[in-house]
């Protein structure tokens, strides 16, 4: 099948059949629910059948810069490009590059570099001010995999409407890879086969015409990269963020790029940046000339203090209406001084709408040393978003969407006692990363919350899996008390150093041991470089734990070599992450595809 004609195909049935997303960015979704939805090849019996194990490792050619290798993946299910039909994940590199993964023959499908768009910005004191791509890689999900969200594509233009001047879309500019063998692997069966496994077929990003999926790289600037085959100058870059910037999350919902910075690397200050994409209006045929070229309109928002909590950076109402996230320390006309201070804002203009600031006092962030901080999660209950934060004095909390803090801004619809117990001497005891949620339909619609924390927990928890004196995966139910939801403890994981985000399926939670020294700083709070980091950091273990008890039912065991910087990613009946090495994991079923 020639490559024309399968882009006159995608054309003709129109994006929305042409590509899933069913990973799209940290955390699965938007919301940052960590729910992969609709999974039924990876159970209890499956595991204890032994099927589950490791498919595939590959080791890419980036170059690790700092405590920055390889982003968490991101996944796409179906996509139909010059090559046929495939199923890809994508990978960023801190070497400002990104990688497409063919996942069905676990080999490369094409690598993207990007050319500096600006001049470098000075090298900081600090381990992680590294001038890197830093940011996970996004793109707008399936209707299962990330809710409401997605782009809304343009109006189609007419036939015989005049065309504007511009280039075609050329296909292959992304340096596309064969792998050894001959030609890939035809990937699975497109809508048939998506909506088998319950999942619609959600716009990919992009209007009509090839689907897209973002990346920030060193130079500040937001780069818009085909899915079909990697061509990053098709719509070309803009400037996002200052140069040298830490971004820590992406995050993408109904034309809007989220980005936000923290560190203040080169002395930028942090902040949240939005750049507002209105997609290219296409001929109706391919290779016809574009009619309008893509464009993007960037406001921001500065914390002038801390940058956004947890590697997600923020999470976005179920309706869209608005976007979240946690400052540890800052200043702001409308929430005063920050204290690890919740703010809604507005999706588009980002001015704050609400927010809550908890009671009590935290101390100071040290320069350059990070702190325990997590991405809020929302989710609905009662027909309701609720939303779920961690602070920095190691408690849980859950905020009304719609009024965060209640009219005098301090009160939630719940606190837990703390569930660890925050060390002044740098030890990194709290919670970190990202949550993960989801609905047992099952058994009554129950609410199951997971959330990973270093050290151990100062909360009595009724199920328990050993000692977990390093860190764990913590879980609760979210229970009505008095028409309000309250979190009750359930169990405490096995022992885990550092563990990643925890990510859930079917009634499973994955879990990552990520191996990184679980210390923020030395005793006397000097940070420590990357040779003490790397010296003092173990090999990562991957988990499938239980969903109702913790219980292990798999272990990766010693066959990781290094530890992980980046994050957990599922989709399909396989787990993804990456090693400081970069090098790629792949865990699951070989067999399912």
């Amino acid at each position: 099948m020639g490559k024309r004609f399968l882009w006159a195909l995608c054309f003709v049935v129109a994006i929305s059949a042409c590509v899933w997303g069913d990973w799209p960015s940290t955390g699965g979704s938007p919301q940052r629910e960590g729910w992969f939805r609709g999974e039924s090849n990876v159970t209890k019996d499956t595991i204890a059948n032994k099927q589950v194990k490791l498919i595939y490792t590959y080791k890419f050619d980036n170059e690790s810069k700092g405590l920055t290798a390889l982003s968490t993946p991101i996944e796409l299910n179906s996509i139909i490009g010059y090559k046929g039909f495939k199923e890809l994940l994508f990978v960023g590199g801190s070497n400002d590059v990104v990688y497409a993964f063919d996942d069905v023959v676990g080999a490369p499908f094409f690598k993207t570099q990007f050319d500096s768009m600006a001049k470098p910005a000075s090298a900081g004191s600090s381990a992680v001010c590294v001038n890197a791509m830093t940011a996970n890689l996004a793109m707008s999900g399936s209707a299962a995999a990330a809710g409401r969200g997605g782009f809304a594509p343009p109006p189609a233009p007419a036939r015989g409407a005049a065309a504007a001047p511009g280039a075609a879309p050329a296909a292959g500019a992304g340096a596309p890879l064969t792998p050894p063998g001959g030609a890939p692997a035809a990937g699975p069966a497109p809508a048939a086969a998506a909506a088998a496994r319950g999942r619609g077929a959600g716009g990919g990003g992009g209007g009509r015409g090839p689907a897209v999926f973002f990346a920030v790289s060193s130079d500040g600037y937001l780069r818009t990269l085909r899915q079909q085959d990697g061509d990053a100058k098709w719509i070309a870059p803009t400037q996002f963020v200052p140069a040298g910037s830490h971004v820590s999350g992406l995050n993408v919902d109904n034309n809007v790029i989220y980005a936000s910075t923290n560190y203040a690397c080169g002395g930028n200050p942090n902040g949240l940046y939005a750049a507002l994409y209105t997609p290219p209006q296409l001929a109706p045929m391919p290779y016809e000339p574009i009619v309008a070229p893509a464009s993007f309109s960037v406001v921001s928002f500065m914390t002038n203090g801390s940058g956004f909590s947890g590697p997600g950076g923020t999470a976005i109402a179920t309706d869209g209406s608005l976007v979240y996230g946690q400052v540890a320390e800052g200043h702001g006309d409308v929430a005063g001084t920050y204290n690890d201070t919740v703010l809604a804002l507005d999706p588009k203009t980002l001015e704050v709408r609400d927010y809550f600031t908890p009671s009590g006092t935290l101390p100071a962030l040290k320069k350059d040393v990070e702190a325990p901080g997590v991405t809020p999660a929302v989710f609905q209950w009662n027909g309701k978003d609720v939303l779920v934060v961690g602070g920095r004095d190691g408690r849980l909390y859950l905020l009304d969407g719609s009024s965060l803090g209640g009219s005098d801004h301090h009160t939630p619809l719940f606190a837990t006692d703390p569930i660890v117990t925050p060390d002044a001497k740098f030890s990194g005891n709290g919670i970190w990363g990202t949550f993960s949620t989801w609905t047992d339909a099952a058994n009554n619609n129950t609410r199951w919350l997971y959330a990973a924390v270093r050290g151990p927990v100062a909360t009595k928890f009724p199920g328990a899996n050993g000692a977990a004196p390093m860190g764990s995966i913590v879980a609760f139910k979210v229970e009505d008390h008095s028409g309000k939801p309250a979190l009750t403890p359930e169990w405490v994981s096995r022992d885990m150093i550092s563990p990643a985000n925890p990510i859930t399926s079917n009634g499973l939670v994955y879990a990552l041991s990520s191996g990184q020294n679980p210390r923020v700083a030395k005793e006397t709070g000097a940070p420590y470089t990357v040779a003490e980091q790397e010296k003092l950091a173990k090999n990562a273990v991957f988990y499938i734990l239980d969903g109702a008890t913790g219980q292990e039912l798999f272990s990766s065991g010693a066959a990781v070599n290094g530890f992980s910087t980046s994050g957990l990613a599922f989709a399909t009946g396989r787990a993804f992450f990456s090693t400081h090495d970069n090098t790629l994991y792949a865990y699951g079923i070989p067999e399912v595809r």
